[in-house]
């Protein structure tokens, strides 16, 4: 489209001039430019394409109850990844819609140090239609649900400053090994 992926270096648009070329019957001066980054997804890719969703709907989906304890331990982050926490419910609408999208970054970015956590806020009791929902978005994520009825001090014991609303997602950096002081572990480094 552009000379270059990054838009501090752009100095020509390809793609506009040779719009605009084409809308005043002029030449294309550029007739052909190099892609840098993803590949262009082609129709005949399809095929890979319906073998990976597959290869994604065989994996297992699990459901963990987790206790204030547990979600003290998340909030550190003991991972060496990037960690995606997303809070959610059954019942929130725009839980459910965004969560397809959690679960696609989790699947490009899972290769690399990100892992991502779903926790839902929904009643221990309301365990089974967790799991079908986890089950018919293929949440292959690690997948927590609250282990008890008060939500609030399952709130506190992740986040004291949550204002109890839900969706609500951190992105917490890396925990780094003893002499390494780069970053501390369980450090908030993005909410949503």
């Amino acid at each position: 489209m552009d000379n270059s992926y990054r838009t501090e270096l752009v100095d020509t648009h390809d793609a506009r001039n040779a719009i605009d070329a084409l809308l005043a019957g002029r030449e294309v001066a550029i007739k052909k430019n190099g892609v840098f980054g993803c590949s262009t997804k082609w129709q005949e890719k399809q095929a890979s394409s319906v073998a990976s969703l597959k290869k994604i709907e065989g994996q297992p989906v699990t459901l963990e109850m987790a206790s204030a304890s547990d979600l003290q331990t998340l909030r550190t982050n003991p991972t060496r990844h990037m960690l995606l926490v997303s809070f959610w419910a059954t019942w929130c609408g725009s839980c459910i819609e965004e969560f397809s999208d959690l679960q696609d970054t989790f699947r490009m970015y899972k290769v690399r140090d990100f892992d991502l956590v779903t926790v839902s806020a929904n009643m221990p009791g309301e365990k089974p239609g967790v799991l079908k929902m986890l089950e018919k978005k293929h949440a292959t994520s690690r997948n927590l649900l609250f282990a008890s009825t008060d939500t609030a001090s399952l709130q506190v014991a992740f986040d004291p400053s949550w204002e109890s609303a839900v969706p609500y997602t951190v992105l917490l950096v890396a925990s780094i090994g003893k002499g390494d002081a780069s970053c501390s572990s369980g450090k908030l480094y993005a909410q949503f």
